[in-house]
């Protein structure tokens, strides 16, 4: 493969990296806000027990077991607990709260107890019955009635169909830029399509692009003027690549990003691996078509 067709690759996978994500907490327990903490006390004893015991479970997923933990541990197999909490809710409408409305809010926020009811089905008709049915089961109404549901593929319904899409989208949705630019290797390095434009100066250029991603997984890529008339050539390779785009999930924390493109009559098929940060992504890229090796890093923000 030539030195052509490598950097254009690296320049595709510049524009493929502004892309950035909210997690969305799928695994059938809502994140209980912070408030709760100082809303419900526990006793040491009580905290220390449980710890120890076979019960003691990451039941929030930030892969630890703490005092958050036990209280939610406690709302849902203390209906007393629960009760005396803010998370006691009528969730039912009947103007009282009582074990009811504890069993709802059991259904809603615990896959394994949803997934034991009666109340579990095949709501996507995927011939199973697992998270995503229950990701169905708790917010398809409330996504129904929203600005949000859209013929998203088209078929002249809005349906359970188009609410997987959401889904499946919902968190990479909206407008994201890069930051933190950092370039390890030769000064004398550079992009050498039109003009040169040297690895240390990249930063100045890639901070004005910026990608939009849509509710069906679209990729917009805005290039203002000036930067499209610096990169030359560079920028069409990176329209027509863009319109490829595929993002997906992989693990709780990495997301990879595929597409291709051609140059030169070549297909050239490219797959960038994010791992994510509290507020979008990091990645790093290894120009391996220099000998010494050289990098660059830099992170991707949402920003609205």
């Amino acid at each position: 493969m030539n030195k052509k067709i490598l950097l254009t690759g690296f320049m595709v996978m510049l524009s493929m990296v502004i892309m950035g994500c909210e997690n969305m907490n799928i695994s059938g327990i809502d994140d209980i806000s912070d408030n709760l903490i100082s809303a419900i006390t526990t006793t040491e004893l009580g905290l220390d027990a449980w710890r120890n015991s076979d019960d003691a479970l990451d039941m929030n997923g930030d892969r630890k077991i703490d005092a958050l933990d036990y209280q939610l541990y406690l709302l849902e197999n203390n209906y007393g607990y629960w009760k005396d909490s803010e998370e006691a809710l009528d969730m039912n409408g009947d103007r009282k709260i009582d074990e009811t409305d504890h069993i709802l809010f059991l259904l809603y926020n615990n896959y394994l107890y949803w997934f034991d009811s009666d109340q579990a089905e095949d709501l996507n008709d995927d011939q199973i019955i697992d998270e995503t049915d229950h990701e169905i089961f708790v917010y398809y109404d409330t996504w129904f009635n929203s600005s949000d549901a859209l013929d998203l593929n088209e078929d002249g319904d809005v349906d359970v169909e188009d609410y997987e899409i959401f889904l499946q989208y919902q968190e990479y949705i909206g407008e994201y830029q890069i930051t933190n630019y950092v370039y390890e290797g030769s000064e004398y390095y550079a992009l050498e399509e039109d003009g040169f434009i040297f690895f240390t100066d990249l930063d100045t250029y890639l901070y004005q692009i910026t990608i939009e991603v849509t509710s069906i997984g679209e990729v917009i890529v805005n290039i203002p003027d000036g930067v499209q008339e610096t990169l030359g050539s560079i920028t069409e390779i990176i329209m027509v690549a863009t319109n490829q785009m595929t993002i997906s999930r992989i693990s709780p924390l990495l997301t990879v990003i595929d597409t291709e493109v051609t140059v030169n009559d070549v297909l050239v098929n490219f797959t960038l691996y994010l791992e994510e940060t509290d507020n979008g992504f990091t990645t790093s890229y290894v120009m391996g078509f220099y000998g010494d090796n050289p990098t660059i890093a830099f992170d991707i923000v949402k920003v609205d």
